[in-house]
């Protein structure tokens, strides 16, 4: 298992990157200054799965943010991230299709709405075995 931990945008790792997979990491620390503190993924399909992303900050999409892509997110936690100006705590998606799968959202929050996810402009898919915990700041 990987651990990243930074002050910074975490994992850049989506940008264009269709096939990457991101198996067993846990993700935290992240505070990115636009977007996407934990993970940000941008015009990309990658996998990301077995991974914890906890404790990341952003102004959208604490712990991730997701624009124009259709990445596959399976078996990850996400905990305690942050979006400090607007919305998404756990996952912001905007025009993308993401596939999420049997995930664990347990106290992430936002300033403009206390939920986890938030979908927009999307045809999101989420489900299988899910659990939303969110507990506002």
């Amino acid at each position: 298992m990987g651990f990243l931990d930074a002050g910074f945008e975490v994992c850049g790792l989506c940008w264009g990157v269709d096939r990457a997979v991101l198996d067993g990491f846990t993700i935290t620390g992240g505070n990115a200054a636009h977007y996407g503190g934990g993970i940000y993924c941008s015009q990309a399909s990658p996998t990301i799965r077995n991974c914890t992303i906890e404790g990341n900050n952003a102004p959208e999409g604490g712990g991730m943010y997701n624009y124009l892509c259709s990445p596959i997110v399976t078996n990850c936690f996400f905990s305690d991230n942050y979006a400090s100006v607007g919305n998404g705590g756990g996952i912001y998606n905007i025009d993308c299709d993401p596939m999420i799968i049997n995930y664990t959202f347990s106290k992430n929050s936002s300033r403009r709405f206390c939920i986890p996810v938030v979908i927009s402009l999307t045809q999101s898919c989420i489900r299988n075995s899910c659990s939303l915990m969110s507990v506002p700041r």
